[in-house]
């Protein structure tokens, strides 16, 4: 109509955050093993995230929610490591703001009204972002599960053996191991990556069928939906 105007919202278009984006944040979120394979699991978890379409945003505060999750894969691996290795490795919520370069003002909105009450009236402005953080990364724990158990199709003993193999050796004698993808003697001398574990039957065997207590409550934890342990 003539002399009228109508503001027609202009939809943002999407942005992926890459692994090559991320890979320096999941540097200082991951380190928990002096040569452990914890990159390796959080450059497969962030895979699983994309397929799942939990990568990708439109706005500023959908690009701190993508980065949340990488947090949440990184406190999924310490409760891993807590509970079957007794490796005491906490989430550092409060050190991991400024390792992801967040804003607190989008913490803030993220986290809405769970910050609110007299239970944070003591809490300065670093610790209030960090709790902020924890809340976030919390509320978006069970879309991350979900993405990992979808990305090995519902099988949680192989999402175990991918979180167990980040700090396993081999107990047998590499010169005797028969890999089946091995084209000459030099590749039985490879390195033991998270991906040639996992297609390994013989490294499968011993992660999966040599039980100990920390194996067991770790698996339990996988089946269980991998649910807040609760530092």
């Amino acid at each position: 109509m003539k002399g009228r105007y109508r503001l027609v919202s202009v939809p943002h278009p999407k942005e992926n955050l890459r692994w090559e984006d991320v890979e320096g944040y999941a540097q200082s979120l991951f380190d928990v093993w002096l040569a452990g394979r914890e990159i390796e699991w959080a450059q497969l978890g962030w895979t699983a995230l994309e397929r799942a379409g939990l990568t990708t945003y439109g706005s500023e505060l959908e690009r701190h929610e993508v980065l949340c999750r990488l947090a949440v894969l990184a406190s999924l691996y310490r409760e891993f490591c807590q509970l079957v290795w007794e490796e005491y490795a906490e989430p550092e919520y409060e050190s991991w703001i400024h390792d992801l370069e967040m804003s607190t003002f989008r913490l803030a909105q993220l986290a809405g009204d769970a910050l609110a009450g007299p239970r944070y009236d003591g809490y300065d402005d670093e610790a209030l972002a960090g709790e902020a953080l924890r809340v976030a990364v919390e509320s978006m724990r069970p879309e991350v599960v979900k993405a990992l158990k979808d990305y090995f199709n519902g099988n949680d003993s192989l999402l175990f053996a991918s979180l167990y193999a980040t700090n396993w050796e081999p107990p047998f004698d590499d010169d005797d191991f028969d890999d089946d993808d091995s084209e000459d003697d030099d590749e039985d001398e490879e390195e033991w990556t998270l991906s040639r574990i996992l297609a390994s039957d013989e490294a499968l065997d011993d992660i999966l069928n040599t039980v100990d207590d920390g194996k067991l409550a770790g698996f339990a934890w996988v089946t269980e939906g991998m649910y807040s342990i609760g530092w």
